[in-house]
């Protein structure tokens, strides 16, 4: 797992996807590591497209746990694209979590033949998107 402050009360981590194989990486697939966001917005803890890593789930869940009581408010998940479920009904169950956009957070539609939405932190000047900026024509 791999965690980086963007800015305060922002965070990315990446962590290794448990479904990921090597058949599936390489210049037309995908990477074995994926994103997801930490948003502590006005009235929520905003999880986007959220992994709880798999090797280091103990210590995640105690960081998160920690960070979620001190923000001391409800806790929303949102995923760019359905397939990015990723761990988010784990977290739904354990904090009771929303999945509608708390304050803060604008979404804008992605039209590719599939349902996808950016997210976009205007308090961080962030978009967040899901696969639609991977680099693929």
């Amino acid at each position: 797992m791999d965690v980086q402050e963007i800015a305060d009360g922002l965070w990315r981590w990446t962590a290794p996807h448990p479904e990921w194989t090597p058949d599936e990486g390489g210049p037309d697939g995908w990477e074995r590591d994926v994103g997801c966001v930490f948003y502590e917005a006005p009235d929520a803890v905003c999880l986007i497209d959220p992994l709880v890593p798999p090797e280091e789930a103990e210590r995640f869940w105690r960081a998160l746990d920690r960070d979620v009581e001190r923000a001391g408010k409800p806790v929303t998940v949102l995923l760019t694209v359905h397939w990015h479920a990723r761990s988010a009904d784990e977290i739904t169950e354990r904090y009771g979590a929303g999945r509608e956009p708390p304050t803060g957070v604008e979404t804008f539609p992605v039209e590719r033949g599939y349902e996808e939405v950016l997210f976009w932190l205007p308090e961080h000047g962030a978009l967040v998107p899901g696969d639609s900026l991977l680099g693929a024509p």
